[in-house]
């Protein structure tokens, strides 16, 4: 199973929410009145959202299912520990919002 900020984040780029990391850390979510519950659903995880940005906190083990392609990985997710490539978590963190 996918990890649940994963899916949020993935969420928000689906519904046009821009999210990034400014220079200074802090979190940057462009939204609209229409995207406004995603976009406080992010907002209540800022830290936990900033960590996924944050692939040199990531540990790393033996081969396991990536929680995003199924494929071994062996990076674990900086949030929850999980398998899971940075590649596949850069496909859903820098998606271009539609």
């Amino acid at each position: 199973m996918a990890n649940p900020l994963m899916l949020l984040v993935q969420q928000a780029r689906e519904v046009g929410i821009g999210i990034a990391r400014r220079p200074d850390g802090t979190l940057a979510i462009r939204t609209t009145a229409a995207t406004d519950s995603v976009a406080r659903a992010l907002r209540a995880r800022d830290q936990d959202v900033l960590r996924l940005y944050d692939w040199t906190r990531a540990g790393a083990a033996d081969p396991a299912p990536c929680l995003l392609c199924g494929r071994p990985a062996l990076l674990r997710d900086p949030v929850d520990g999980r398998p899971c490539h940075k590649v596949c978590a850069d496909a859903i963190l820098h998606a271009k919002s539609q």
